[in-house]
């Protein structure tokens, strides 16, 4: 898992580096041009000519969740509203240019490094733990989910193994 993790932050940072250095990025040409080209045009978003100061935005904003990925996914504070930027962005590219494969890859990948364990952490009625279960001379470790009843005090209500 760390090694995802950290090839995202290389690739998030490192796209996000080459973008910084663009001129293009910083007047919102390139967002602007992206969207022009007829292979990426799901909608018509011509209508950017008029208001050129929102493709700009956007060019901002990608860089800023580009560049900062590597530094405000890790922080337990920023990291909810980081993987929340992040799957916006990805559902922006899916929709706006098409790009769904591309999209939905960095989405899961993002989700399953930084996410899985925001939801986890944040279920009031589940606890995650590992159990050691005897298995001859040797043993064996399982992730185990356990769903405690409120209802039943701190009985079991249901365990979940994950292998």
């Amino acid at each position: 898992m760390r090694t995802l993790q950290l090839h995202l932050c290389i690739i998030y940072f490192s796209t996000g580096l080459a973008k910084v250095k663009g001129l293009q990025w910083w007047t919102g040409d390139a967002l602007w041009r992206a969207f022009m080209q007829p292979q990426f045009s799901v909608f018509d978003l011509s209508w950017l000519a008029w208001a050129p100061w929102l493709a700009q935005i956007g060019c901002w904003l990608v860089m800023l969740i580009e560049v900062g990925y590597p530094f405000l996914i890790w922080p337990a504070k920023s990291r909810p509203i980081w993987v929340i930027a992040t799957i916006a962005l990805h559902l922006g590219i899916g929709m706006i240019m098409g790009l769904w494969m591309f999209s939905i890859m960095m989405i899961v990948m993002t989700f399953s490094a930084f996410g899985l364990r925001l939801i986890l952490n944040r279920m009031s009625y589940g606890q995650l733990r590992t159990v050691q279960i005897p298995e001859g001379p040797r043993t064996a470790t399982f992730s185990a989910f356990y769903a405690v009843s409120r209802a039943s005090g701190p009985e079991i209500s249901a365990v979940h193994m994950m292998l």
